[in-house]
C-alpha cells in the first residue's frame, strides 16, 4: 500500500514538471481522444473516463499513465494519470485516483481573435474516490482545480463533481457525471455495451454532455478489442459550435510479469479559434501492476 501511494505522489510531483493545456476542459488519454470523447461509461483510470470517479471502482489493479499531445497552434501536451483499489471490509469495492494536465501554448496570435501575441496557460488538477455502495452500482466525487492564464488575465476555480454508474458483470455499464457544480454546471451522460466473444469483442460507447460556456456535445464511438491483445477505435465527434469529425486510433497491450503495459494512440480534430481546426495526434502509454 505504501508502495502505491509513493507511485501515485511521485506522478504527480513529475506532472507539475510537464506542460499540457486543452482550452476545452477536457482531460483525455489516447483511448478516449480514439473514441471522439465516448468513454464516459469506461472503467480505469480518471483520465480514459471524462473524470468519472465511479468509474474507478472498475481498476484491478494499481496503475499509472502519461500521455503526449501534440495539439493546437503546435502545443505539447503532457497528462499524468494514476489510480488505486483500496480495500475496504468485506467485498466492498472502492478505489482512489489522481489527474495533472498542464500546458502552455506560448505565444498565441490569430487574426481576429487578439490584436497582439498573448502567452496563454492552464493547469488542471483533478483527485477522485468511488466506491460500489451496493452490487453494480458505483459513486463518485472528485475534486477540481483549474488554473489558466491568457496574457495578463488569470483565473483560478475550485470545483466539485459527483458521478454515478452502473456496472454489470458482463461489461455493460452506464453512467452520469454531474460536473464543475461551482463554477460551471454541466451533465454528461453515457453507454458501454460489449458485444462478441472473449477473443474477439466490440465495445460500442455513447456520450452526450453540456457544460456551461461550453458548447453541446455528443459522441460515438466503438472498440474492437482481440483476445484483449490488439485494439482498432473509431468515433464521430459533434459540437453544437465547434466541431463535426471522425477519430480513430488502435492500441496493443503487452504482459510483462507482473506488469501490464498499454500503448495507445489517437488522432482527433480540435478547434482552437473558428478559423484553428488541426488534428491532434495524442499516445498513451499505461502500466498496470
Amino acid at each position: 500500500m505504501i508502495r502505491s501511494f509513493f507511485i501515485i505522489f511521485l506522478t504527480a510531483v513529475l506532472a507539475v514538471s510537464g506542460f499540457a493545456y486543452d482550452f476545452n476542459g477536457q482531460v483525455s488519454g489516447a483511448r478516449s481522444e480514439a473514441m471522439a470523447g465516448a468513454s464516459c461509461a469506461s472503467g480505469g483510470l480518471l483520465a480514459e473516463t471524462g473524470n468519472n470517479a465511479s468509474a474507478l471502482v472498475r481498476l484491478k489493479n494499481n496503475a499509472v499513465s502519461v500521455s503526449y499531445r501534440r495539439g493546437l497552434l503546435e502545443s505539447n501536451n503532457i497528462l499524468l494519470s494514476a489510480g488505486i483499489p483500496v480495500n475496504l471490509a468485506g467485498d466492498i469495492k472502492s478505489a482512489a485516483g489522481i489527474s495533472l494536465y498542464y500546458a502552455g501554448y506560448g505565444q498565441i496570435s490569430n487574426e481576429g481573435a487578439v490584436d497582439a501575441p498573448v502567452d496563454a496557460s492552464e493547469f488542471t488538477l483533478i483527485a477522485g474516490y468511488g466506491i460500489e455502495f451496493v452490487k453494480d452500482i458505483s459513486a463518485g466525487i472528485s475534486a477540481r482545480m483549474n488554473s489558466s492564464s491568457m496574457g495578463s488575465k488569470n483565473d483560478f476555480e475550485p470545483d466539485i463533481e459527483v458521478s454515478a454508474g452502473y456496472n454489470h458483470k458482463d461489461g455493460m455499464s452506464a453512467a452520469i457525471v454531474i460536473s464543475r457544480i461551482v463554477f460551471k454546471p454541466g451533465i454528461t451522460a453515457g453507454f458501454n455495451y460489449p458485444i462478441g466473444t472473449q477473443e474477439h469483442k466490440v465495445f460500442l460507447e455513447a456520450d452526450g454532455s453540456y457544460i456551461s460556456d461550453y458548447p453541446v456535445k455528443a459522441a460515438a464511438g466503438f472498440e474492437y478489442a482481440y483476445k484483449e491483445f490488439v485494439f482498432a477505435r473509431a468515433g464521430y465527434m459533434f459540437e453544437s459550435s465547434s466541431v463535426n469529425g471522425l477519430t480513430a486510433g488502435a492500441g496493443v497491450k503487452i504482459n510483462v510479469k507482473p506488469y501490464d503495459i498499454k500503448i495507445d494512440y489517437a488522432i482527433s480534430p480540435k478547434t482552437f479559434f473558428v478559423n484553428d481546426m488541426e488534428y491532434n495526434h495524442t499516445v498513451t502509454m499505461e502500466f498496470g501492476f
